[in-house]
């Protein structure tokens, strides 16, 4: 393990603190409460891969980091988002298998994201398979620079939806596409039919700020370890764990800026 002294204790001692302030959360339901434990969990449990450390090595690491959020944020969906949100039954979300309309921009999403959807290509063969889609993609974006504002002008179909306008990487998506959703299909249909450069449609905004609650505590914990916690442009970084993974990420573990070229500016 390439972890070093300073950073396991740094680990500890964050870690220490946040069981402190754990096992005075009430136990409360309502939103706020819930809302601040369990990110507040997900903040611990990354301290604790780093504090006494399992994995062999630093990619390992990265990709348990990356398994125990996607874990934390399914169970998150199983047992909360309905009793939390029940209006996402009372009403109507527009949002179904087929419909991708919100898949036509450059994805803005978390390292952890990135490093979902390269696992899951790299286990599953399909990288080399998706490999000239993806540099397809990255050529056509390339002028917009990496800018948060530019990349919004951009409505190319992302890289990983399928002919079907299904997604590849369902199972890998980042947790953004995970949470958003929308309850007026027409309006996504006119933002991408008009080329708006206006892209909000209507959700409900407390199902999709919950659904990123878990994500929020470990990006917390592993910027106050000293990792690069900026936003990267989903089909960049992918590119970047592709072509390297092991060296990618234990460069992002130590600390390093392996993903200088795919944060968003």
């Amino acid at each position: 393990m390439n972890l070093n002294r300073a950073l396991r204790k740094r680990a500890s001692k964050l870690r220490g603190k946040a069981l402190k302030q754990l096992s005075k959360k009430g136990s409360g339901s309502d939103l706020a409460t819930l809302s601040q434990r369990l990110g507040l969990e997900q903040y611990e449990k990354v301290l604790a891969h780093f504090e006494k450390p399992k994995e062999e090595n630093l990619p390992t690491l990265a990709v348990h980091l990356m398994e125990d959020l996607f874990r934390s944020t399914e169970a998150l969906e199983s047992e909360h988002v309905e009793a939390l949100v029940p209006e996402s039954k009372a009403r109507q979300i527009d949002c179904c298998a087929g419909c991708a309309w919100c898949c036509h921009e450059p994805i803005q999403c978390s390292i952890l994201d990135a490093i979902s959807v390269a696992h899951h290509l790299l286990n599953t063969g399909k990288a080399e398979e998706l490999s000239p889609t993806l540099d397809a993609y990255l050529a056509t974006i390339a002028p917009y620079e990496n800018r948060r504002e530019q990349l919004k002008q951009s409505f190319d179909p992302c890289p990983f939806l399928g002919e079907n306008h299904q997604c590849k990487v369902y199972q890998a998506r980042p947790i953004i596409c995970r949470a958003f959703h929308s309850t007026d299909v027409g309006v996504c249909t006119s933002i991408h039919e008009q080329k708006a450069a206006e892209r909000s449609v209507p959700m409900y905004t407390g199902l999709f700020g919950f659904r990123g609650i878990r994500l929020s505590g470990a990006r917390q914990a592993l910027s106050e370890l000293g990792m690069d916690d900026r936003p990267v442009v989903l089909a960049k970084a992918v590119k970047l764990l592709l072509d390297d993974f092991d060296s990618v990420t234990e460069s992002w573990l130590q600390g390093g800026d392996s993903f200088e070229s795919a944060a968003v500016r």
